[in-house]
């Protein structure tokens, strides 16, 4: 199939799984993820990650997030970059719910009982709730103080 062909294809609908892309593609599922790193598309941190982009499509918000219909795409990475990034340039630090309402997952998620482990991330309560702030000493200090 003819590559500018597909590539209209794909930026009209926004959106596109990899089984869509083969569809388009008339090729194998190696080409089709092949194609889309070529092409440096945004995959999406929610919906298992089963959603693709391409890059001049998304319009992000201030939180570098970009929802089209149902699916989330962040200019930050994987839903684990996009939270410690979201904590980082947060100026508190950010609760877990404040975090699950951002990237619209449930607060009570495994996932999210995860990032206190996670490189970037310090957690600590405040005012009877966990909040979780940068570990970077600069941003922590800025974040702490910001709580008086």
């Amino acid at each position: 199939m003819d590559e500018k062909y597909v590539l209209q294809r794909f930026q009209r609908q926004k959106i596109i799984t990899i089984d869509q892309l083969v569809q388009l593609l008339k090729s194998s599922v190696i080409t089709a993820r092949r194609r889309l790193k070529k092409w440096q598309t945004f995959t999406s941190i929610n919906k298992n990650g089963r959603y693709y982009s391409l890059p001049q499509t998304p319009v992000f918000d201030k939180n570098g997030l970009w929802k089209y219909q149902t699916v989330l795409f962040s200019k930050h990475g994987n839903l684990k970059q996009t939270i410690v990034e979201l904590i980082r340039a947060s100026s508190k630090g950010l609760s877990a719910v404040e975090i699950a309402d951002i990237v619209g997952i449930s607060p009570n998620s495994s996932f999210l009982s995860q990032i206190k482990n996670v490189s970037g991330v310090r957690r600590e309560k405040h005012k009877g709730r966990f909040t979780y702030l940068s570990d970077s000493p600069e941003i922590y200090d800025r974040q702490k103080h910001r709580w008086a």
